[in-house]
């Protein structure tokens, strides 16, 4: 783990818990900014550095510092209206009898001590029935409200829609993509709870999971990420603050007895010695755990590499492959060639496919895709240069088996996740 990272830790730490920082007069603030927004987490450690900056604890020189808060305003201007126009289309969907709840995000930030500055990127909201016509239902009320969605995929577990104000929405239909309900988490992720009411950050009640099945869902989740290619630091406090807000009030046994049977629990025991160790959490805000620190730190050295969902490098973007491939004699006894042939949402994509998504697919990545339509093209150029060297037929094995991949594999055989 780099100074800078370390650093930055700790700033994204006292922001989540309302810690005032103590001063530091020796940060490389360019490299801090550069890991805070890979990890997603720019709006808190700035909310750490202007508490800093205020009680002189840190020089800044120029204004830097003043144009990302000024970015950040915007950033949570936006996210109020994004709230806004989430809560009017829930508000329809209950009124028409279609039960929903919203995942992660606003749910989660509410856990923050500065939850205007834990911003989504996207809103996930699942609509709890798999009947064809509710679910069609759904989408006309969202798109009644101003969003576009793109061609139905019927093989995926969500639909993509976008809207100029507020941004990305996925509306699930299922909790998980059915390889990862089936290999990974076998098919135990059905809910058990009902939906609770949660107050947002700007006030808003919106339905979010039980308190029980939420915190199944938020972890899972997490795991998914990482096993795929990566996660990021902000996962990894979003699931440890929920613990600690409702660990009086979750079902501890049945999620322990998740963990276990599915192999997670290594994994757990790892996120929870960060959390002490790095996130400011005592002993007594979480569970208890035993890990072996050298491989906790090792996670947290691919989360420093990986960025936000593994995204700072190219080749974990087929990684999940390898894992999968693995992971599948655990609970099955079927022929993995043949297995596959069923799961087309993993069928790997022409290099074409990739390159040339549709509009709506890319307004999330490239902002300004969404504001000129005629700069789409540029977006394909973009997305091509970006994982050209990933996407090639006879790139994609020597990525998947690099060396980088295989290291990485073998954390996850020590941490017993296979």
């Amino acid at each position: 783990m780099t100074q800078a990272f370390s650093d930055m830790l700790y700033l994204f730490s006292c922001a989540a818990h309302g810690v005032q920082p103590e001063k530091k007069t020796d940060m490389d603030l360019d490299e801090i900014y550069h890991k805070a927004a890979s990890q997603g987490i720019l709006p808190l450690v700035l909310t750490s550095l202007k508490e800093l900056y205020m009680n002189d604890g840190v020089i800044i020189c120029g204004t830097p510092l003043e144009e990302h808060i000024k970015r950040l305003r915007m950033q949570a201007l936006n996210n109020i209206q994004r709230g806004y126009i989430i809560r009017n289309a829930i508000k329809q969907l209950a009124d028409n009898g279609i039960s929903c709840c919203v995942l992660k995000g606003d749910t989660v930030a509410v856990l923050y001590h500065n939850p205007d500055c834990r911003i989504s990127n996207d809103t996930d909201v699942y609509i709890d029935t798999d009947e064809k016509d509710t679910i069609k239902k759904a989408k006309g009320i969202f798109e009644e409200n101003g969003f576009k969605f793109g061609e139905d995929q019927p093989d995926s577990h969500h639909f993509n829609g976008y809207h100029m104000i507020a941004g990305h929405l996925e509306l699930h239909h299922s909790l998980f993509r059915e390889l990862y309900s089936d290999v990974w988490f076998d098919n135990k992720t059905t809910l058990a709870d009902p939906f609770q009411i949660v107050k947002t950050p700007i006030g808003i009640m919106i339905p979010a999971l039980g308190v029980s099945d939420g915190l199944k869902y938020t972890y899972l989740h997490m795991v998914k990420h990482f096993l795929r290619g990566g996660i990021g630091i902000r996962p990894l406090m979003d699931v440890l603050l929920y613990i600690k807000h409702y660990k009086d009030v979750i079902d501890i046994d049945s999620f322990y007895r998740l963990t276990r049977h599915l192999k997670y629990d290594n994994f757990l025991n790892c996120i929870t010695y960060i959390g002490i160790k790095y996130l400011g959490f005592k002993n007594g805000d979480l569970l208890p755990y035993k890990c072996d620190d050298a491989i906790a730190e090792r996670v947290l050295t691919d989360i420093e590499a990986g960025g936000l969902f593994g995204q700072n490098e190219a080749w974990r973007f087929n990684f999940h492959m390898v894992y999968n491939e693995q992971r599948f004699y655990r609970f099955k006894s079927e022929d993995y060639t043949e297995y596959m042939k069923t799961m087309t949402t993993e069928s790997p994509e022409s290099p074409a496919k990739r390159f040339f998504k549709k509009r709506y697919r890319l307004m999330k990545e490239y902002k300004y895709v969404a504001k000129h339509k005629f700069l789409l093209p540029i977006a394909w150029i973009h997305r091509a240069f970006k994982f050209l060297r990933v996407l090639l037929p006879w790139n994609r094995n020597r990525v998947v088996h690099s060396k980088k991949a295989k290291k990485r594999m073998d954390l996850i055989h020590e941490l017993e996740m296979i």
